[in-house]
């Protein structure tokens, strides 16, 4: 049947010469990325203070993980940065924090589809008919659903059709296909009026549930609390930085 219708930044001493003594928490950082066609990603503006490499092939893959030695690297000031890398540093630091939670979260959902079963507008509009069989229906937005083998000679019929979802123009493509296939349109009875379908309701949506107390109890959703907070310091810093510097 056919229906058609987690960055972590940091910086070496080649770049601001050491990293921010709050983030350098451990001597090495880990990076990893996956070697296709040959080609290596490589975290960080610079591996002069000495880079280990391990490759694993996970699920088909090739991973390489990097190490990269930061034991001798020194603190900087996040707040005197220039500003084009303080941006950088804070717009990679924010990207960290919304998808490592949008992960999370995601982690501990519950989707909840919604009962679709009576919603008049994905009823049938009608049917296109040969000899009593029906090859193809047609519902109430527009979308066909036909056979595999009439699917794909619609698909180029219909890609070029312009119209509004809604009756007028289910009621259009089923007279293109009952042109095509040598049928009739023979509508259905919850066939609406597109003033009727334009009337409906929105279709409703997923419902997703997230279940809060089990992920404020992940060790993770403190991590990224923690983020969050060295973000605000980090702007807070900005600020008194900036405001010695201009007076």
């Amino acid at each position: 049947m056919t229906t058609i219708g987690s960055t972590a930044y940091y910086s070496s001493t080649g770049r601001y010469g050491g990293t921010e003594k709050t983030d350098n928490s451990t001597a090495s950082t880990y990076t990893a990325s996956q070697q296709e066609s040959g080609r290596k990603s490589v975290a960080g503006g610079d591996n002069s203070s000495g880079v280990s490499t391990v490759t694993l092939k996970l699920q088909g893959k090739l991973v390489s993980l990097y190490m990269f030695d930061l034991s001798n690297a020194k603190p900087i000031d996040i707040a005197a940065l220039p500003q084009d890398q303080y941006n950088e540093f804070m717009q990679a630091k924010e990207q960290l924090i919304e998808t490592s939670m949008s992960s999370l979260e995601s982690e501990y959902s519950t989707h909840e589809a919604p009962d679709l079963s009576n919603y008049a507008g994905l009823k049938p509009y009608a049917n296109v008919v040969i000899g009593g069989s029906v090859v193809a229906t047609i519902d109430n937005q527009g979308v066909v659903t036909s056979d595999d083998a009439l699917g794909n000679r619609l698909r180029n019929l219909l890609s070029g059709l312009d119209g509004v979802s809604g009756p007028d123009f289910a009621q259009k493509i089923a007279e293109r296909i009952a042109n095509l296939v040598g049928g009739r349109v023979q509508k259905a009875r919850t066939a609406l009026t597109q003033r009727e379908f334009n009337s409906l309701p929105p279709i409703p949506e997923t419902k997703v549930t997230i279940d809060h107390v089990a992920m404020k109890a992940d060790l993770r959703y403190a991590e990224i609390q923690g983020w969050k907070q060295d973000y605000a310091r980090y702007e807070d810093g900005r600020v008194k930085y900036l405001r010695q510097i201009i007076q």
